[in-house]
């Protein structure tokens, strides 16, 4: 955070970009297509990561926090229909959900300011070359996996709709 208040006060990105520079290289086995490595720890494999975010997860999106919880809840409402304790576990997601539902959103939306100073966020077309190239080559495999993920969250819309 305080190199995003350096970058507000000043107008100038270097020091960050110098930073994530130094991050991105000096710990590259950690964050080089970071996503592809949660999904398949093993092998790391693209192909695997891709299978098993088709097969084990509920996509949910940052940008719809409230309706990734939803489908979450309604999924699980489907799965669990038949559990003795069925009411119980729904009011209990219905409850539970929607107040961590508006805490998530609420503190995403305060997440960007500081005092009274907005924290800014580089966009990577703002880096020299050289910095852009690196974060692209860190998150090529992750950049397949969103797009996949984003057309998964769209085609899962209707799974689990609990009725």
């Amino acid at each position: 955070p305080e190199m995003r208040v350096l970058e507000a006060t000043t107008n100038n990105s270097s020091a960050y970009q110098s930073l994530l520079r130094e991050y991105l290289t000096n710990c590259e086995d950690a964050t080089k297509n970071a996503y592809t490595k949660f999904l398949d720890p093993y092998t790391k494999n693209l192909s695997v990561a891709i299978y098993n975010l088709e097969k084990y997860v509920i996509v949910g999106l940052q940008h719809d926090v409230a309706g990734a919880l939803n489908r979450f809840k309604n999924i699980t409402l489907k799965s669990c229909k038949d559990h003795p304790s069925i009411f119980d576990i729904n009011a209990t997601l219905s409850r539970n959900i929607v107040s961590r539902g508006d805490t998530v959103v609420q503190s995403t939306r305060s997440a960007t300011s500081k005092g009274s100073i907005k924290l800014l966020s580089p966009n990577v077309a703002e880096f020299d070359e050289d910095l852009q190239n690196l974060v692209k080559a860190y998150t090529v495999e992750d950049e397949v996996i969103y797009e996949h993920a984003v057309r998964l969250y769209k085609e899962q819309a209707g799974f689990g709709v609990y009725t």
